[in-house]
């Protein structure tokens, strides 16, 4: 009689545990639950540079609600006139800008869009941009689209 009520209160937390998990997938690691890449990066010329604009992500690649965004990089290639024709000078992106949305620096933050110069172009040269969100671990993105702009000073 003891062992049948140990073997029933057994089988009765096993049911109360398995009942109350809650989860509808299997677990993943925290690298794979990751922003999702921004889509709408956009570029305005302005005098002496461009201003950047994209909105804030709100989701996880996963779907799940994004609760953990800490902030934003900005990658930029430069390929001068002269480099046009040179495919390995124009493969690497360089990190511009590195903000938080707690200290955005030079970033404006409007409601859940995202403004930024960049007021460092040079003349004759072909500039292409992409931004990376990431996580509060430190976990990035995808890469948004791309927008090029050709940066020629009028004087």
């Amino acid at each position: 009689m003891y062992r049948l009520f140990q073997r029933l209160l057994i089988l009765a937390a096993l049911l109360i545990f398995a009942a109350s998990c809650g989860v509808k997938a299997p677990p993943l690691p925290p690298e794979y639950v990751v922003p999702e890449k921004i889509k709408d990066l956009k570029v305005k010329m302005v005098e002496g540079g461009v201003i950047l604009r994209w909105t804030i992500p709100d989701k996880n690649t996963d779907g799940t609600e994004l609760t953990d965004l800490s902030g934003f990089k900005v990658f930029r290639k430069d390929v001068p006139d002269e480099e046009i024709d040179c495919p390995p000078c124009t493969e690497k992106f360089e990190e511009i800008f590195d903000f938080t949305l707690t200290v955005p620096g030079k970033a404006k933050v409007e409601k859940d869009r995202i403004y930024i110069e960049d007021l460092s172009l040079l003349p004759n040269v072909s500039y292409t941009y992409v931004v990376v969100s990431y996580n509060t671990a430190g976990y990035r993105s995808s890469f948004s689209n791309t927008v090029d702009v050709y940066f020629r000073r009028t004087e």
